[in-house]
């Protein structure tokens, strides 16, 4: 498959590892409204999987913060659809327990819910009780 020059740029920018290395630029935007929704809906898995999976809002940030993708047309939608799922999150942490300093919002604060063992994990790390869903 022929990459697009947008593509290549975006993945200049970000410099994915791992399973991400494969991914392309809509495949981070999608993935990250997923996680959003999870999040607002009780994210039901561990706090370890909720660390890692929430790290692609920081290869996202590395591409927001980068001018040189703001020529390429594709790139404006992918925005859009990132910052409106920011929106989102970034009301329900707002009601959440700060569990750290960092310079990124989605990382300092822990949402006020969550499944069963994200609930227990965020209680036995952090010692905060969080609502079940």
């Amino acid at each position: 498959m022929i990459e697009s020059s947008f593509e290549a740029a975006f993945k200049k920018v970000v410099s994915p590892s791992g399973r991400r290395a494969y991914w392309r630029s809509w495949e981070f935007v999608d993935i990250w409204e997923e996680m959003v929704d999870e999040i607002i809906n009780g994210y039901e898995w561990s706090l370890y999987e909720y660390e890692d999976e929430i790290s692609v809002r920081d290869d996202l940030e590395k591409a927001l913060e980068s001018s040189s993708l703001n020529q390429f047309h594709d790139w404006s939608g992918l925005v859009r659809r990132t910052l409106a799922a920011d929106n989102k999150l970034e009301d329900l942490l707002g009601r959440g327990a700060e569990i750290r300093d960092s310079e990124f919002w989605w990382h300092r604060r822990i949402p006020p819910h969550g499944g069963p063992d994200f609930v227990e994990d965020v209680k036995r790390i952090y010692g905060i009780c969080l609502d079940t869903i």
